[in-house]
């Protein structure tokens, strides 16, 4: 194994290390300032910042195996014991889990040509700083949780950026994929619940008032002004009932059914879903976005087919890498027994709060969709009446 590679599993292993509080200061150095004039007095410039102190983990990595890492109840524990004990319980999972995909993830961007640059990781980790911390830094949250910043670094975030790299390298977005999109709005009357004539009683009610909205807008009321007015989809208030872009396979089949067979600007007439009664109005056809809109709906193209391309990456990760852990001795096979099951891919190993290999995120649920189930737990949720996280859609 190279010498880079022994670094991330030695990286790995301090990772996992419980540190004592030790800080590292450094003091600011005082520059004297030039004289205005031959009669004023010197000031002193102002003091240069502190550098920032150094966490526990990165002080004790540099320090002997007689360190003392932990106190417990006036027993002293040493680094040797820790790392001892790290090495004799968590090497393998640490080599398994982080080091073998780690490696196997820097080949195959070496492979395709991906390289990961200082300006990819700070955006990674101002990302990181901005959604995930609540107002902390990274070095504050690895210094609480007693990580190795560079470990983290080697172990979680680079590997995590090289993936998603790989994987926009393969994604491609047609003019075809595009043309499956429109673009649509609604009105929403909901069907209170009930039951016997009392559910018959509240259709009723819902179709009347469904049908007077219909009325209104026939007679030259504006649609989005009606859906401002009067849509029980709360998403869609004030924003003329809008869907955005959607493809079929996203919508309850009542409502898509009708949705997809509008022409531009044509309005349906009420559509009764499981959510209640619809009145649809198609916007715009994919095919004839313009090129702001068709960025938008790349977007959304692109983030569902690196949703797959994630799943198949991590999947046919190990499939034909030739790997010896050394150890682990393998099981001899049994005659006529079934072979074991795959093992489930592993995510590079990092910080609880770095976000594992990017997935985007689920769509929100419109008033109007009806989640439906998917057969693999990864995928993404699929929501019948839901506008992609991208973009506004209603909940």
């Amino acid at each position: 194994m190279s010498g880079k590679r022994l670094t991330l599993l030695a990286g790995s292993i301090a990772a996992l290390a419980i540190c004592a509080t030790a800080f590292g200061q450094v003091k600011p150095a005082n520059k004297p300032a030039a004289k205005r004039a031959p009669a004023a007095k010197a000031a002193k410039a102002p003091a240069k910042s502190a550098a920032p102190a150094k966490a526990p983990i990165d002080v004790l990595a540099a320090a002997g195996p007689n360190a003392v890492v932990a106190v417990i109840n006036g027993e002293k524990i040493t680094k040797k014991q820790l790392t001892d004990l790290l090495w004799g319980n968590q090497a393998n999972y640490i080599l398994d889990r982080a080091v073998i995909n780690n490696v196997l993830i820097i080949q195959q961007a070496k492979k395709v040509g991906v390289k990961i640059t200082s300006k990819d990781i700070d955006a990674k980790v101002k990302d990181i700083e901005k959604n995930n911390l609540q107002g902390r830094t990274i070095g504050q949250a690895l210094a609480e949780m007693g990580i190795s910043r560079t470990a983290w670094l080697e172990t979680s975030v680079k590997p995590q950026l090289m993936v998603d790299k790989i994987i926009e390298k393969q994604v491609a977005v047609t003019d075809a994929d595009i043309a499956q999109f429109i673009q649509a709005r609604h009105v929403l009357i909901r069907i209170k619940p009930g039951t016997g004539d009392e559910q018959k009683k509240n259709e009723e009610e819902a179709k009347a008032k469904i049908d007077k909205i219909d009325g209104e807008i026939k007679g030259g009321k504006d649609f989005a002004a009606a859906a401002n007015e009067y849509t029980e989809d709360p998403t869609g208030k004030d924003k003329g009932g809008s869907l955005g872009w959607f493809k079929r396979g996203r919508m309850v089949k009542e409502f898509e059914d009708v949705a997809f067979a509008l022409k531009p600007g044509e309005i349906s007439a009420p559509v009764k879903t499981y959510f209640g009664y619809h009145l649809i109005r198609l916007d715009k056809l994919g095919k004839a976005a313009n090129a702001a809109e068709k960025a938008d709906i790349k977007k959304l193209i692109a983030d569902e087919k690196k949703s797959e391309l994630q799943r198949k990456f991590w999947g046919d990760l190990r499939t034909n890498a030739k790997i010896e852990n050394k150890l682990i001795i393998k099981p001899k096979p049994v005659a006529g027994a079934p072979p074991p099951p795959p093992a489930p891919p592993r995510p590079a190993a990092g910080a609880s709060f770095t976000p594992r290999p990017a997935m985007p995120p689920a769509p929100r649920p419109t008033e109007t969709a009806k989640p439906a189930e998917t057969p693999k737990p990864a995928e993404t949720p699929k929501t019948e009446e839901a506008k992609p996280a991208n973009t506004e859609a209603p909940k």
